[in-house]
């Protein structure tokens, strides 16, 4: 059966009971329901003004009555109080306690990871020139950190400058946050800035305009210190047409449970050598840091005009599940004879106890993507002598 989101009459009716429950329950002088209650208020109406459509609609809708639900629930002690009602009940099963954000747009270890408490929701807001900018959720698992940030004022309007070339650019670009512990900058050796791909109320699929995920990997200190598993980062986002950077001081806390394995084992045969230098596993996700040399094994004839691809690789678990790689990046031409590799994939659900490395290749065409097979998924080629395993060791 499917889940449908509650009617508007149908939240109010819960925010109501909340309402009513956490002004109920007896708070100390100075206690929080009357601004808890006041800025719930606030929120529902900006939300409901401002935030329209069927795209938007739904995950707003969601995350307004779990914020709710959260603050009172934390701050007024209801639950085992005797202060909920069979009705509010049934609504509470139905809703998570925290919505963040990457639960709805996240990548499926984002995911995973918000949906286990393991992020923090700051939902920092600053305006400047009509157009405010939220950091909504953050997730840090010791290699890559994530910012979900959401922008309003701007509608219709990319998230991101795709036109660098444009001298005048409008109003309302994102550009590359910079980040701070302390006075210190951190510095980092990737990032990206990926916006969301969304369906507006024609059924055109687009990209968003509202929401933005930014990361980088391999977060470091420029004074050369550590960075602590749990702390206060400031963020600067700069904005086309906006003089002064949007600011935000927001909590980071380390995911724990991560393991980097060093195995440095290598796999040959008379046309291709590799080295796993690295297996990082993490609740957000796996990264395989690996040493190439060579091209893909000749895997016998092919089709007129088809080659093979890099050598790429999946990754299992003993019981043989994969998991999914975050992103593949195809040459147009011979790929490098040597190059040394960071590939990110989606966390295993359980750690596992031995790993298997499947080294592969895809079958290209001449527009220099993968052919697809009869089934209608991509042509691949496997290397079975190559395959190299790897014990999980704590």
């Amino acid at each position: 059966m499917m889940n449908h989101m509650p009617s508007e009459l149908e939240e109010s009716d819960i925010l109501q009971e909340i309402r009513d429950a956490g002004l109920n329950l007896g708070m100390p002088a100075g206690g929080y329901s009357d601004r808890i209650m006041k800025r719930l208020q606030e929120e529902t109406r900006s939300n409901r003004l401002k935030l329209s459509g069927k795209v938007r609609r739904p995950y707003f809708a969601r995350r307004m009555i779990a914020v709710t639900v959260a603050s009172v629930m934390l701050c007024a002690g209801i639950v085992g109080s005797g202060f909920v009602s069979p009705v509010m009940a049934a609504a509470l099963r139905n809703i998570p306690v925290v919505g963040g954000l990457f639960q709805e747009i996240g990548k499926s270890g984002l995911k995973k990871a918000s949906e286990a408490g393991l992020t923090t929701v700051p939902e920092q807001q600053d305006a400047q020139d009509d157009i405010k900018i939220t950091i909504s959720e953050v997730a840090y698992d010791g290699i890559r950190l994530s910012m979900a940030i959401e922008r309003e004022g701007a509608e219709g309007l990319n998230m991101v400058n795709r036109d660098r070339a444009e001298e005048h650019p409008a109003k309302g670009y994102l550009g590359y946050p910079e980040m701070y512990l302390g006075d210190t900058k951190l510095g980092y050796r990737t990032r990206t800035l990926n916006e969301i791909a969304s369906t507006d109320q024609s059924g055109k699929v687009g990209f968003s305009d509202k929401i933005l995920v930014a990361e980088f990997e391999n977060l470091s200190r420029t004074d050369g210190g550590d960075i602590p598993d749990d702390f206060e980062m400031r963020v600067l986002i700069p904005v086309t047409g906006i003089e002064q950077p949007y600011e935000f001081v927001i909590p980071v806390k380390k995911m724990q449970d991560g393991i980097t394995l060093s195995p440095e084992k290598s796999q040959s045969n008379d046309e291709f050598a590799y080295t796993v230098q690295k297996v990082i596993l993490t609740p957000s996700m796996t990264k395989l840091i690996v040493d190439t040399k060579g091209f893909a094994p000749d895997a016998g004839p092919l089709p007129k005009g088809h080659k093979l691809s890099a050598v790429h690789f999946e990754i299992i678990n003993e019981q043989g599940e994969s998991v999914e790689q975050e992103s593949i990046a195809f040459e147009h031409g011979l790929p490098p004879v040597t190059s040394h590799s960071e590939e990110s994939y989606a966390p295993f659900d359980q750690r596992p106890e031995k790993l298997i490395i499947k080294p592969y290749a895809f079958i290209i065409g001449s527009d220099w993507l993968p052919v697809l097979d009869e089934n209608g998924n991509d042509s691949k080629v496997y290397y079975d002598d190559l395959e190299l395993k790897i014990d999980v060791k704590l």
